[in-house]
């Protein structure tokens, strides 16, 4: 390159060596490294929520077959208030959710998720339906579903 000075001579410019730029530096190593552990641990939690979660998706593949089963409402009830007991020793253990009835069982399902689910009449109608088909409806039992689905997939464990 050549430059001009302020009196008009020109001369030649004098630029510095060039950089040379590699992927051989210790740096590199490192954060190539770092990004590597990162994208390992990130696969390994998302694989071991995934295992832990499986009693969940089981739970919600029976009860969609459950509803789908053409069953009478009862034993629909009858079902998924085993299920839901299921899920809940599974979570919880078993010394804690087997004595749970009535009302205590509704406390406790609704005390197990970050917000109440389940409708306290709605969940009291259906705890009659058990013993008394008269007592249920289509609706009510749908609606049952619906919450019961919603515990499943958003309870805390």
């Amino acid at each position: 390159m050549i430059g001009v000075l302020q009196n008009g001579v020109s001369e030649a410019l004098i630029e510095p060596v060039s950089i040379k730029y590699s992927f051989h530096t210790p740096g590199w190593y490192v954060l190539g490294s770092v990004l590597l552990l990162a994208v390992l641990i990130f696969i390994i939690r998302y694989y071991i929520r995934y295992r832990r979660n499986r009693y969940r998706r089981e739970a919600l593949f029976w009860m969609e077959q459950m509803q789908l089963s053409g069953q009478s409402l009862q034993v629909q009830v009858t079902s998924l208030n085993r299920l839901l007991k299921q899920v809940a020793m599974h979570a919880y253990g078993r010394e804690i959710v087997v004595s749970l009835t009535f009302d205590a069982w509704y406390n406790f399902l609704c005390q197990s998720s970050r917000q109440s689910i389940f409708d306290k009449g709605l969940f009291k109608t259906v705890q009659k339906g058990l013993y008394d088909a008269a007592q249920l409806n289509t609706e009510t039992v749908n609606i049952f579903f619906t919450q019961s689905r919603n515990w499943i997939k958003k309870h805390d464990v």
